[in-house]
């Protein structure tokens, strides 16, 4: 059997340094050492030993030689400068005052909004990410975000577990997808998580912050939309459905419910938020009574309607009294007619009833994501403010210099004709959406003058989800929430010409084997004139 390995024994050293070589590749791309990495190294190093051990001769000779002698100083010094590096490396990677982020566009600096909402944790928040082994590329992703989060807190610690070789923990925080984070903070009967899919999107930052804002959140924000007349429903199943907007309060901490105010008489104790978009008849008076009632005891409403008068439904509910009330309480005024913008208008349609909105007004509503991309809304009317005692007004978006408020409904719906009337219509700019404050009771009001913006058709396009979230964020008086302002991305390709594109492939390809070359033929000629001399 010796004999027989001792004939082979010349190919170990090879097959143990490739071994070796292609343990440490897939370490490098897995970068984690698991049982195949572990196992290509031990194999390898098994080969190199049974080497040594069946022809130690060859060995100590190969180790005598004067060569070997100089190699391993050299190799031993490598070695040496490169634990002096490492080693200095994880003194600086401990250290996070040591950090600084090089990059352009901060990457490796958390959102100066998450920041801020981690700058007073006074409780540990543990995360637990269930990725699968596939899964790498987006765990490598979450966390870089998880120790750009750890550098300016102590409080955040983490781990990652494969839900399909722990099943059992996957179970016990009701994790059924993988590549889930769940964000723990306390614990027993004060323990508080929330949970969101990881899928390495290019909001993940974003995302994550809104996982900390729910497990932060104590109190569960609860928004209820109103029901009975017709409005825009968060059922799903609906024609027109604003079940996209459900989706997105819920990624922000909100818990949303039907609310049918005809039948319940009064609005819930627990509501933050009672939403009320696009009605198609009138309210009651027992429900504007309840209404009136919940905001002067510091409730929050939104209320959207726009002028797209398709039915004598909605006439009728133009005159159900809550836009007297709105007029009379907080100074806003739902005004009859269509704003026509043709400086900003959409290029799909043929009249400018839908078109872009990049002005926005000074507001806690209004961050740099939202007035950095602009609204899209589709027939949507005028809102102008009136001052009255006690309420704090704010214009959050309004339309350029060019449009106006076209009171000639029929003409328009009818005919397609829109004329500005100096004397009946309002010149622009106008408001689409504005803001009001109750000093006194606290409450908070605000009014769109679109509903088409809130739909699922609608409401990716540019930042209407910001405005429909970052407004009832500030309803539910909660600053905090309002959307993260998503990091700017800078294209960084470089587009090289046809001419230089072919001079850089000769200069890569071609240049060193002519340098080449011309050095094998420079040193054939001179040792051809040392012979010849």
């Amino acid at each position: 059997m010796q004999e027989r390995l001792k004939s082979v024994s010349p190919y170990f050293p090879w097959i143990g340094l490739l071994l070796i070589v292609f343990g440490g590749v897939y370490a490098l791309i897995t970068r984690e050492f698991e049982l195949i990495t572990n196992s290509l190294l031990a194999v390898g190093a098994l080969f190199l030993l049974l080497f040594a051990v069946l022809e130690p001769d060859r060995v100590r000779k190969q180790i005598d030689s004067r060569g070997v002698r100089f190699g391993l100083s050299t190799v031993v010094a490598i070695l040496l400068f490169s634990a002096i590096i490492i080693f200095l490396y994880y003194i600086a990677y401990q250290n996070n005052d040591w950090r600084y982020d090089v990059t352009g566009e901060d990457s490796f600096t958390p959102l100066p909004e998450t920041e801020a909402l981690l700058s007073n944790l006074d409780e540990p928040i543990h995360v637990i990410g269930f990725f699968a082994a596939a899964q790498f590329a987006q765990q490598d992703q979450a966390k870089q975000i998880l120790e750009n989060l750890a550098s300016i807190t102590n409080q955040i610690t983490w781990e990652f577990v494969d839900p399909e070789a722990n099943p059992l923990v996957a179970q016990q925080y009701e994790v059924s997808l993988s590549g889930t984070l769940v964000f723990i903070q306390g614990e027993g009967a004060d323990e508080t998580t929330s949970r969101m899919t990881f899928l390495g999107s290019t909001n993940a930052e974003g995302d994550i912050h809104n996982a900390l804002v729910r497990v932060l959140s104590a109190v569960q924000k609860k928004i209820y939309f109103l029901e009975g007349h017709g409005e825009l429903s968060i059922d799903p199943t609906a024609e027109i459905s604003a079940s996209s907007l459900d989706s997105v309060l819920s990624d922000s901490g909100f818990d949303t419910e039907s609310l049918n105010l005809a039948l319940t008489g009064a609005v819930p104790d627990d509501a933050s938020v009672i939403v009320l978009i696009d009605q198609l008849a009138p309210l009651q008076d027992n429900e504007l009574q309840a209404i009136s009632d919940y905001l002067a005891g510091g409730g929050s409403m939104l209320v959207a309607r726009d002028w797209h008068f398709i039915s004598d439904e909605r006439l009728r509910a133009e005159q159900d009294g809550l836009r007297a009330y709105l007029v009379d309480e907080w100074g806003i005024q739902l005004r009859t007619d269509a704003v026509i913008d043709p400086v900003n208008m959409l290029a799909n349609v043929a009249v400018p009833i839908g078109f872009g909105i990049f002005d926005f007004g000074v507001s806690p509503i209004v961050n740099d994501a939202l007035s950095g991309t602009g609204l899209i809304v589709f027939t949507a009317r005028s809102v102008a403010l009136q001052p009255v005692e006690g309420i704090t007004q704010a214009t959050i978006a309004q339309t350029s210099a060019g449009a106006w408020g076209e009171t000639n409904l029929d003409a328009l719906l009818n005919q397609g004709i829109f004329n500005y009337d100096a004397e009946a219509d309002s010149l622009g700019p106008v408001a689409i959406a504005v803001s009001a404050d109750n000093s006194v009771t606290g409450g908070r009001v605000v009014v769109v003058g679109d509903t088409d913006l809130f739909t699922n058709d609608l409401l990716s396009a540019g930042a209407n989800y910001l405005l429909a979230s970052n407004a009832l964020n500030w309803l539910s008086d909660d600053e905090v929430s309002i959307a993260v302002t998503p990091r700017d991305v800078v294209q960084r390709q470089v587009v090289i010409p046809l001419t230089q594109m072919s001079f850089l492939w000769f200069v890569s390809l071609c240049f060193p084997s002519l340098i080449a070359i011309i050095i094998g033929v420079a040193i054939f000629v001179s040792r051809r004139r040392r012979v010849v001399a």
